[in-house]
């Protein structure tokens, strides 16, 4: 049976949304973002998202249950986000910042800190995720003298996906799976033996898929973007890399990018500012792009990377 719990936007990320639309010149600190031109030669650009090592919250403390979920859950991406770049843990460049998530003293995950140098490594968004718990129970069926009992277990998972250009939430959404399992997995589950876990890998596929689906349909509703990370006198450079499918000749359009907002609980949130002027690329490499300075005269690190 599939269950599928969705969770509002929290009200200090619907605020921030509001506010992106109405205070994009309020400045508390510089910075731009760039918008792709229509005279650029390189076709469609490729989004880059990283995601997380998933929390395990359940009562299990092998880790074998999250890396049964993470292979199907990184396959599913793969096949769905055909337009997006996935950076995992098991490759080597995944950045250590990420291997241990920042958090707030109210113990929120840090949404300024993950946006922050998310842009500097070229992220559009931040994919992070929690094994919440696995339920183990039984249940009544039928009724008078046909009543009996069957045990299930049932596996809760929550994933939220950062947006670096605000720092917001572009996802927050809870998965559950439920399935009946015979009554001798069922005791080996309920005594936390190890050896049941198998039992627990067709829901996580299940819920893999559901969940792979949905951070698809939120990526794929965000504008591509890149950001400044260096100005110098003769170029720009940006975090963003060949494999984005940039190339020499694109025209960019830039935009301020680094006004901010105060949360609760100690939350700031990036305000998307107005176009301050244009950048020519001139060169891409594996791990940036450069360009020169086509108009305008603010363009500082921090600027953001769209497509128009």
């Amino acid at each position: 049976m599939k269950n599928i719990l969705r969770h509002k936007t929290p009200a200090i990320t619907r605020t921030v949304l509001a506010l992106l639309l109405l205070a994009g010149g309020l400045s508390v600190f510089s910075g731009c973002a760039i918008t792709r031109g229509a005279t650029g030669a390189g076709g469609g650009l490729k989004k880059k998202v990283a995601i997380t090592v998933f929390e395990n919250r359940t009562r299990f403390a092998s880790d074998e249950i999250r890396e049964s979920f993470h292979r199907p859950f990184t396959a599913k991406l793969t096949r769905a986000c055909t337009d997006t770049l996935l950076v995992t843990p098991e490759e080597k460049t995944f950045p250590d910042y990420l291997k241990k998530l920042p958090r707030l003293s109210s113990g929120l995950i840090d949404n300024f800190a993950f946006a922050t140098t998310g842009r500097k490594y070229g992220f559009n968004a931040i994919v992070t995720g929690n094994l919440l718990d696995v339920k183990i129970d039984e249940e009544s069926y039928g009724f008078w003298w046909f009543k009996g009992s069957r045990p299930y277990v049932e596996l809760l998972m929550g994933v939220e996906v950062l947006d670096t250009e605000t720092g917001a939430k572009i996802l927050d959404e809870r998965f559950s799976r439920k399935i009946k399992i015979p009554a001798e997995e069922f005791e080996s589950l309920r005594q936390k033996e190890t050896g049941a876990l198998p039992v627990l890998a067709k829901p996580l596929q299940q819920i893999a898929d559901d969940m792979g689906a949905s951070i698809c349909d939120a990526v794929n509703d965000q504008a591509w973007k890149g950001y400044i990370i260096s100005v110098l006198p003769d170029k720009v450079i940006l975090s963003s890399s060949n494999d984005t499918g940039l190339i020499p000749g694109d025209i960019l359009e830039v935009y301020d990018s680094g006004s901010t907002i105060s949360g609760l609980a100690g939350q700031q949130f990036f305000l998307p500012g107005l176009k301050i002027g244009e950048i020519r690329i001139t060169a891409v490499y594996p791990n940036r792009s450069e360009g020169v300075v086509v108009s305008g005269t603010n363009i500082k690190e921090g600027c953001s990377v769209k497509r128009r």
